[in-house]
């Protein structure tokens, strides 16, 4: 039996991007049908056995000043409706204008 990303990420229970991502690497093992990946149970399984959870040394979540992304996002929103600019918010962030002109296009 194959699985199809979609039903491979359910049973590791992760995006079915991060599992497309996976095989594109080669960490998953399977073949390229028709632009879809089509991966072997028994290569579910095994990765399902093997995988360690969370991530790898030196690898933290991004963060600035101790604060998730999000939350940085979530200022910047707030900031701009306070009428500050870029240099403004940069400053109060701790992050370079161009990081906060960035933000802003995720609005």
């Amino acid at each position: 039996m194959e699985y199809t990303t979609d039903e491979a990420s359910a049973l590791l229970q992760i995006t079915p991007q991060h599992v497309a991502g996976l095989c594109r690497r080669g960490r998953i093992h399977a073949r390229l049908v028709e632009g879809k990946w089509l991966i072997p149970e028994a290569e579910v399984t095994r990765f399902k056995r093997t995988r360690r959870a969370g991530r790898p040394p030196g690898r933290e979540a991004k963060t600035y000043a101790g604060k998730s992304i999000g939350r940085r996002r979530a200022k910047v929103r707030q900031m701009i409706e306070e009428g500050c600019n870029n240099d403004q918010i940069a400053a109060v962030l701790g992050v370079n204008a161009a990081t906060i002109a960035r933000d802003k296009k995720t609005f």
